[in-house]
Protein backbone atom coordinates (compact mmCIF):
# COMPACT_ATOMS: atom_id res chain seq x y z
CA UNK A 1 0.00 0.00 0.00
CA UNK A 2 3.01 2.58 0.98
CA UNK A 3 4.51 1.80 -2.03
CA UNK A 4 1.75 2.48 -4.39
CA UNK A 5 0.60 5.67 -2.50
CA UNK A 6 4.61 6.27 -2.75
CA UNK A 7 4.34 6.19 -6.18
CA UNK A 8 1.64 8.02 -6.77
CA UNK A 9 1.84 11.67 -8.16
CA UNK A 10 -0.79 13.59 -5.97
CA UNK A 11 0.23 11.49 -2.71
CA UNK A 12 3.40 11.16 -3.19
CA UNK A 13 4.51 14.57 -1.86
CA UNK A 14 3.56 13.15 1.85
CA UNK A 15 6.65 10.77 1.79
CA UNK A 16 8.96 13.12 -0.45
CA UNK A 17 11.23 14.11 1.87
CA UNK A 18 11.24 10.81 4.81
CA UNK A 19 13.72 9.07 5.32
CA UNK A 20 14.24 5.15 4.55
CA UNK A 21 13.94 4.35 7.94
CA UNK A 22 11.05 6.78 8.51
CA UNK A 23 8.74 5.18 5.80
CA UNK A 24 9.63 1.67 7.49
CA UNK A 25 8.42 2.94 10.79
CA UNK A 26 5.33 4.57 9.13
CA UNK A 27 4.47 0.73 7.53
CA UNK A 28 4.91 -1.07 10.91
CA UNK A 29 2.73 1.55 12.47
CA UNK A 30 -0.04 1.18 9.38
CA UNK A 31 0.49 -2.92 9.89
CA UNK A 32 -0.07 -2.53 13.51
CA UNK A 33 -3.12 -0.55 13.28
CA UNK A 34 -4.86 -2.66 10.79
CA UNK A 35 -4.11 -5.67 12.50
CA UNK A 36 -5.30 -4.02 15.83
CA UNK A 37 -8.57 -3.14 14.44
CA UNK A 38 -9.41 -6.69 13.03
CA UNK A 39 -8.88 -7.81 16.64
CA UNK A 40 -5.11 -9.71 16.35
CA UNK A 41 -2.92 -10.22 18.51
CA UNK A 42 -0.78 -6.82 17.46
CA UNK A 43 -1.33 -3.72 19.25
CA UNK A 44 -1.22 -0.12 17.69
CA UNK A 45 1.26 2.34 19.85
CA UNK A 46 1.48 5.41 17.75
CA UNK A 47 0.37 8.93 17.89
CA UNK A 48 -3.56 9.38 17.60
CA UNK A 49 -4.45 9.91 14.36
CA UNK A 50 -5.23 13.94 14.51
CA UNK A 51 -1.93 14.37 15.82
CA UNK A 52 -0.39 12.08 13.13
CA UNK A 53 -1.94 13.97 10.34
CA UNK A 54 -2.70 17.66 11.59
CA UNK A 55 0.18 19.30 9.95
CA UNK A 56 -0.53 17.41 6.37
CA UNK A 57 -3.22 18.99 4.84
CA UNK A 58 -4.55 15.78 3.67
CA UNK A 59 -7.36 17.15 1.18
CA UNK A 60 -10.63 14.93 0.06
CA UNK A 61 -8.64 14.22 -2.92
CA UNK A 62 -6.08 12.67 -1.29
CA UNK A 63 -8.28 10.21 0.62
CA UNK A 64 -10.04 9.08 -2.13
CA UNK A 65 -6.50 8.27 -3.76
CA UNK A 66 -5.56 6.60 -0.42
CA UNK A 67 -9.19 4.77 -0.57
CA UNK A 68 -8.39 3.30 -4.78
CA UNK A 69 -5.04 2.36 -3.67
CA UNK A 70 -6.17 0.86 -0.49
CA UNK A 71 -8.86 -1.62 -2.39
CA UNK A 72 -6.02 -2.09 -5.64
CA UNK A 73 -3.73 -3.12 -2.86
CA UNK A 74 -6.79 -5.97 -1.07
CA UNK A 75 -7.12 -7.28 -4.79
CA UNK A 76 -3.52 -7.45 -5.48
CA UNK A 77 -3.46 -9.10 -2.30
CA UNK A 78 -6.69 -11.72 -2.86
CA UNK A 79 -7.73 -10.38 0.50
CA UNK A 80 -11.20 -11.63 1.11
CA UNK A 81 -14.50 -9.73 0.73
CA UNK A 82 -15.47 -10.08 4.10
CA UNK A 83 -12.08 -8.91 5.82
CA UNK A 84 -12.07 -6.15 3.04
CA UNK A 85 -15.06 -4.58 4.31
CA UNK A 86 -14.36 -4.65 8.09
CA UNK A 87 -10.97 -3.27 7.61
CA UNK A 88 -12.86 -0.51 5.37
CA UNK A 89 -14.89 0.30 7.77
CA UNK A 90 -11.88 0.63 10.50
CA UNK A 91 -10.66 2.86 7.89
CA UNK A 92 -13.66 4.66 6.99
CA UNK A 93 -14.12 5.73 10.54
CA UNK A 94 -10.88 7.84 10.31
CA UNK A 95 -11.48 9.78 7.67
CA UNK A 96 -12.51 13.08 9.91
CA UNK A 97 -9.37 12.38 11.65
CA UNK A 98 -7.09 12.37 8.98
CA UNK A 99 -8.87 15.01 6.25
CA UNK A 100 -7.69 18.41 6.98
CA UNK A 101 -9.14 20.37 4.05
CA UNK A 102 -11.60 20.12 1.84
CA UNK A 103 -9.38 21.46 -1.12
Amino acid sequence: LLGRMQADPQVGRFWRDRSTAGIRQEEQLLVAYLCSALGGPTRYDGRDMIAAHVDLEITEGDWTVFLQHLNQTFAALAIDNATSAELRFAVDALKASIVTTKR
